[in-house]
């Protein structure tokens, strides 16, 4: 599940408690999940939705699934829409071969495959 699950469980513990005391806000729980658990959407989503379940305030329910909905909403369209936009096709001519290259441009990495469509 987490890189490091020796961390996990105290940084969640740790956050939780900040939540529940007001000491930090629940956005600021959902990202100490989602980062310890190696942003990973899925995961972040099961474990808010259990720690909703724990929870004994009202309150503090409602304000963690609507901070959850935004974060949710706001994280997919950072991570898929930039990499729909960012793909680029083109044919490229080497020795009498035309390729056809795909680019797909991410923040962190950048990944380019070549297909020979002709020769």
């Amino acid at each position: 599940m987490a890189p490091n699950p020796v961390n996990a469980v105290p940084a969640i513990k740790a956050a939780v408690r900040g939540y529940r005391a007001s000491e930090s806000s629940a956005r600021d729980l959902i990202l100490t999940v989602f980062k310890v658990l190696d942003d990973n959407l899925d995961l972040t989503a099961s474990t808010i939705n259990g720690l909703v379940d724990l929870l004994d305030e009202e309150d503090k329910k409602q304000d963690l699934l609507g901070s959850w909905r935004g974060f949710n909403l706001e994280v997919c369209t950072l991570v898929f829409i930039p990499v729909i936009q960012l793909e680029l096709i083109f044919f490229t001519k080497s020795n009498g071969a035309i390729f056809l290259t795909s680019c797909l441009n991410r923040s962190v990495m950048n990944t380019q495959e070549s297909l020979q469509v002709a020769s």
